[in-house]
């Protein structure tokens, strides 16, 4: 009856599920001849190293140790990627989450800066602002 056929499309539909994740993690476990999808994949790895990592110390001199990677090389094909340095991006990750912070916790300004990973109540700010056009206090206030 109908309840077998409803059966039926929740196990094709996770058998689909399950082939994607199989496909997805073979094409991208792939190495290119070229290098080009190392490449790739190592760019990634950088950039998910930095949305987990983002309340530490993190610097383009930093990542290139970690990934055993050339800076200049490193700072180039992301860069190339993502279309914004190491630098901005790991500015933009930062934040992102301190904005979130600012709206749905009752932390100080300070501890906000300190755990995403910008310890200086003052370049806090300036940043925050420069990414964001508004002191961190104006953009709580305004949430």
């Amino acid at each position: 009856g109908s309840s077998s056929y409803t059966r039926d499309m929740q196990i094709a539909e996770k058998l689909t599920a399950v082939l994607a994740l199989l496909m997805e993690d073979a094409w991208s476990s792939e190495k290119s001849p070229s290098g080009s999808g190392h490449k790739q994949l190592s760019v990634m790895e950088v950039k998910n190293y930095i949305d987990e990592h983002y309340g530490e110390k993190l610097s383009l001199d930093e990542l290139s140790k970690i990934f055993f990677i050339n800076k200049h090389y490193l700072a180039r094909i992301f860069k190339e990627r993502y279309g914004v340095t190491i630098n901005g991006y790991i500015a933009q990750v930062r934040i992102t989450r301190a904005k979130s912070l600012l709206r749905f916790s009752e932390k100080s300004i300070e501890e906000i800066g300190g755990e995403v990973g910008i310890p200086d109540p003052n370049y806090f700010a300036r940043t925050f602002k420069r990414i964001e056009g508004m002191a961190p206090r104006d953009y709580r206030r305004q949430w």
